[in-house]
Parts: C-alpha cells; sequence; structure tokens
C-alpha cells in the first residue's frame, strides 16, 4: 500500500518530477488524469503524492495555486527581483514598468535590484529610488561583482523575508552572478548566453527552485530574459499603477483611461510633477501596445 505525503515539485523535465517532502526529494509521475483534465504540474506545485515502494510515484493531486506564471511555468511565486545594471546594458525602463505590471496582476511582491553600481556611482539607483519608492516599490542596488560580500548581505537582507523568489531581468545584467550570491556558491545558469555568440544554443525553458541556505527557493530559468504579459486588458491596465489608485477617483470618467480625457487627475498630476512624466509616457506606450494585441479591451 503506497503512503501519501505532501510536497513541493522542484523541477520537472519530461514528464517526471522532483518533489521536496522536507525529508527527501521523490522522483514522481503525474496522475494520468491530468492530461484529460488540461492540469500540468508546475515548479512551485504544492503537491499530495503516493510513495511506491516499485517504480516512480504518482503525482495524485495538486493543492490550490495563489499564483501561476506562464512564461516562466511556476506556482505559488512570492517575490519578483528585477535585475537591472545601472550600465552596459542600457537600463530598459519599459520592460521594469511591464514586469511591475505582472507582479501586481499575480500578487507577486517586486524588488528592484540595481545592479553595477560601481559603473556610475549609484547615479541610475538615486533615479529609480526617486521615481519607485514613493509610489511602494522596494528598491536596492549592489555591485556584485565589485564588491560581493557586501552584495550577499544587501541581497539577504532583501529577501530575509521572501518565499519562493524569481529572478528577471535583460540579458547582460549579471543575474547569474546574482544567483551565485544569493546561493552561496557557482550555481551557474544553465542557459548563459555565449559572450562571443550571443545564441542560447543549449537553453532550456524549464524552471528549476533551487533552495537557498535560508531555505527559501530561488527560481532558476534558464534560457528567459523576460515575462509574457498574460491576461492585462487595455482598460484594466490603469488599475495597475500605484499612483493612478491614489487620484483616479477624481477623473471627471469613473472609466477614465487617463490618455485624453478631459479633467483627469491624473494627468493633472503628471503635469505638476506629483507623478513621474516619464513613467506616464511609458505607461501610454504600453497601453497603445495593448491596443495592437488581443488584450485590447
Amino acid at each position: 500500500m503506497s503512503q501519501s505525503v505532501i510536497g513541493i515539485i522542484e523541477k520537472g523535465v519530461g514528464g517526471i518530477y522532483q518533489v521536496n517532502t522536507g525529508d527527501q526529494v521523490i522522483e514522481c509521475k503525474a496522475r494520468g488524469s491530468f492530461r484529460k483534465e488540461h492540469i500540468s504540474p508546475l515548479p512551485g506545485d504544492k503537491v499530495k503524492i503516493a510513495i511506491e515502494k516499485q517504480g516512480l510515484s504518482v503525482i495524485d493531486e495538486i493543492l490550490p495555486r495563489k499564483n501561476s506564471i506562464y512564461r516562466p511555468q511556476a506556482a505559488n511565486i512570492d517575490a519578483l527581483l528585477i535585475v537591472m545594471a545601472s550600465d552596459h546594458p542600457t537600463p530598459d525602463m519599459y520592460l521594469l514598468d511591464k514586469l511591475l505590471v505582472l507582479a501586481e496582476i499575480k500578487g507577486i511582491r517586486p524588488i528592484i535590484l540595481i545592479n553595477k553600481m560601481d559603473l556610475d556611482g549609484g547615479k541610475h539607483l538615486a533615479k529609480v529610488k526617486a521615481c519607485y519608492e514613493r509610489i511602494g516599490y522596494r528598491v536596492v542596488g549592489i555591485s556584485a561583482t565589485a564588491e560581493p560580500e557586501k552584495s550577499r548581505e544587501t541581497l539577504m537582507n532583501a529577501l530575509s523575508d521572501c518565499g519562493t523568489t524569481v529572478l528577471t531581468g535583460q540579458s547582460g545584467v549579471g543575474k547569474s552572478t546574482v544567483v551565485n550570491l544569493i546561493l552561496g556558491q557557482e550555481h551557474m545558469l544553465r542557459g548563459d548566453l555565449s559572450a562571443k555568440i550571443q545564441k542560447g544554443k543549449n537553453t532550456t525553458r524549464h524552471a528549476e527552485l533551487v533552495m537557498t541556505e535560508a531555505g527559501h527557493y530561488i527560481v532558476d530559468t534558464p534560457g528567459f530574459t523576460n515575462f509574457v504579459n498574460e491576461g492585462v486588458f487595455r482598460y484594466e491596465l490603469k488599475n495597475y499603477y500605484p499612483e493612478f489608485e491614489e487620484c483616479s477617483h477624481l477623473c471627471k470618467f469613473s472609466d477614465c483611461r487617463h490618455e485624453n480625457e478631459p479633467e483627469c487627475a491624473v494627468k493633472a498630476r503628471v503635469e505638476s510633477g506629483e507623478i513621474d512624466q516619464e513613467r506616464y509616457q511609458r505607461y501610454l506606450e504600453l497601453s497603445q501596445s495593448l491596443k495592437k494585441s488581443k488584450w485590447s479591451e
């Protein structure tokens, strides 16, 4: 007779899942009916498994998820560590805002991490703090290569109350170095791009949960740069900007999108400098991009 236990999926490749029960990591296959029900177990899922004495153990049940993301495929994410560089590559602020919108949609706490502070003396960090801290986002800065010990301390403090954390950001910002600092070992992301050819020939899109010394999970996502923005309709976009929510009730129209409408309280605050003008312009750009997508209305 099989024994039933609960664990967390750390990795799944080719229909075989590694489930951590706290005492051991057990290789499992999914119950056959999952495919018929169009259910896919994901890294991060809490599952009930039947431990078999012979052959592979079986995932019998996926416990309710608090959230899930499509790319990389993972579930029950607590925090999103958005890694940027002060320079080299030039910071992509549009990507940052898209990732913050997705974090808001999914109920994931974002942390903005500025790496390579040594390249500009912290100027970009100060600019990002000025814009994003006042609307409630946490911003921290490190120089992972130049000051590894100090950077690791900063990272561990930032992630001390996080459970499962996903890293994301542009290529070249130092995500693999950040992962190594967090894990305290040379855990190289297997999808790192070759510096010479800039092609990920051996990349994989399989996410994997890796446990830190503090007992938290980092989601290792080789071969992936940023999230796919899933499921945000254009008319909903405004709801995921905290600075808009503070004053949108003052707009003339209750369904104001803060674009071309008259007597818009958000536009008034942009003009007065209370809302960052550059971030507002990126909001308009993102809204227009959604207008051309399947999420237009």
